[in-house]
């Protein structure tokens, strides 16, 4: 999830922890903030509605590429969308790259994001064969749910036990296997299909295309609603 304070609370406990974002709660912020602008009528528009999934299809670009993607989808979109939706749609660019992809300096050096690109792109987990969602950890904490709300502090240990011993033999058995964890678990035929689709579409890069063409081919693997 984007919670910044939970971030900044795990960097400070833990400096050495990698946060990983999940790329639907991407999606559906980035799809919150038009809506919440008064984009969503254009979202709703085919002829416009890859200029804004474009955004969330940035996650499947290079994330050295970012940046220049992003100035490239901002220009194209503000000379293509509607003159009576600019100033909303300089806004939601605007926030964009403040918030993920770093508002250019007078100097010309790129800021700091408020969710620096590393944590939000998902172009090497994918590659990876890493889940780029946070299912695994959902299910993990609907199991913690699962534990009565009068246990003991004993009996809370030992279910925390049972359940790291268990993804750890799980891990194990992949790693053996070179696979990760999420790699072992079944999906249903049409999953796996997207999925492979997806990671080649992701592998094979631009094959020539404009930043563009390119942005919009990845917008097939968005989905927010």
């Amino acid at each position: 999830d984007f919670e910044k304070g939970l971030s900044n609370a795990l960097n400070a406990i833990f400096p050495n922890t990698v946060i990983s974002r999940c790329a639907f709660h991407y999606f559906k912020a980035v799809y919150s903030k038009l809506q919440s602008i008064g984009l969503s009528p254009l979202y709703g528009t085919p002829a416009y509605r890859n200029y804004f999934k474009s955004a969330m299809a940035l996650a499947f670009v290079d994330p050295l590429d970012v940046p220049s993607y992003f100035d490239k989808l901002k220009e194209e979109a503000l000379d293509n969308l509607p003159i009576a939706s600019i100033g909303d749609s300089k806004r939601f660019f605007e926030y964009l790259e403040a918030t993920y992809v770093g508002s250019l300096a007078p100097n010309g050096i790129r800021r700091t994001p408020q969710y620096p690109i590393t944590t939000w792109n998902v172009y090497h987990r994918v590659l990876n064969g890493q889940q780029i969602g946070n299912s695994t950890i959902e299910g993990y904490n609907s199991k913690l749910k699962a534990v009565p709300a009068n246990s003991s502090a004993q009996k809370v240990a030992e279910i925390l036990l049972e359940h790291q011993q268990s993804y750890s033999s799980k891990l194990t058995a992949a790693t053996s296997l070179q696979l990760t964890l999420a790699q072992t678990y079944p999906q249903k035929p049409t999953s796996a299909k997207v999925h492979s689709q997806r990671k080649t579409a992701i592998s094979n890069g631009s094959l020539g295309k404009s930043e563009i063409d390119h942005l919009f081919a990845l917008c097939a693997y968005v989905h927010v609603i």
